[in-house]
């Protein structure tokens, strides 16, 4: 592992012992993966991401936070993303992700947010860091969602459609249910209906579960 990627993996792990409020030396020490720990902790010191305290305690500087709550919201929009959009397995979206924390820039970082529709946690239910395009102020049409988030009345555009079932998508794809499609929503109940084109289409609720759209107007 090379030296910033090592730098990574040891903020990514104290910023984890931190939220579970076991920010000690020995803590560190003890789950750290690394061959040698305390040349780590030595290194993360000498960065002046950490300081430790007199009584064993370690306090991360402001700059350690902030380059560990980067590397922690890249993991677990990973994991969104793959879990939940993707379907990935648990045990290859925790692999991906550990990739992703050290490869996706902020601006890919943010675009993969803003796809996902700004998650505030991840599968595991754990809080993600938002970024600087979870303001209150970031543009509504930037946000993807299922089908079924949407009003009545709302213009979308196809983004993705979950591969659920495969025979599904080819069914969708013949009506022109495809990513780009513009489609309006014109009811929810007793089932969904969307209009493409001149067609009304009538969809049961788990099928529009599974198309993600963002809104156009």
């Amino acid at each position: 592992m090379d030296g910033p990627q090592r730098i990574d993996e040891g903020l990514e792990l104290l910023y984890l012992l931190r939220e579970r409020g076991m920010l000690e030396t020995a803590s560190f020490l003890r789950e750290c993966a690394e061959s040698d720990p305390q040349g780590l902790l030595r290194d993360l010191i000498r960065a002046r991401f950490v300081a430790e305290d007199e009584d064993g305690r370690l306090v991360i500087t402001a700059s350690g936070l902030a380059r560990a709550e980067a590397i922690v919201r890249r993991h677990r929009l990973a994991e969104v993303l793959l879990q939940t959009v993707l379907r990935v397995g648990e045990k290859e979206t925790e692999q991906t992700a550990c990739v992703f924390e050290h490869i996706l820039s902020e601006e890919a970082c943010d675009r993969v947010c803003a796809f996902l529709g700004h998650p505030t946690h991840c599968p595991h239910a754990l809080p993600i860091p938002p970024g600087r395009c979870c303001a209150l102020t970031a543009p509504r049409e930037d946000q993807v969602s299922p089908l079924t988030d949407m009003e009545v009345g709302d213009l979308c555009e196809i983004v993705h459609i979950r591969p659920s079932h495969h025979a599904r998508l080819d069914r969708l794809g013949a009506y022109g249910l495809i990513p780009r499609a513009l489609i309006r929503l014109h009811q929810k109940r007793p089932t969904f209906v969307v209009q493409i084109d001149e067609t009304d289409l009538a969809l049961d609720a788990d099928v529009a579960r599974d198309i993600y759209v963002r809104r156009k107007g």
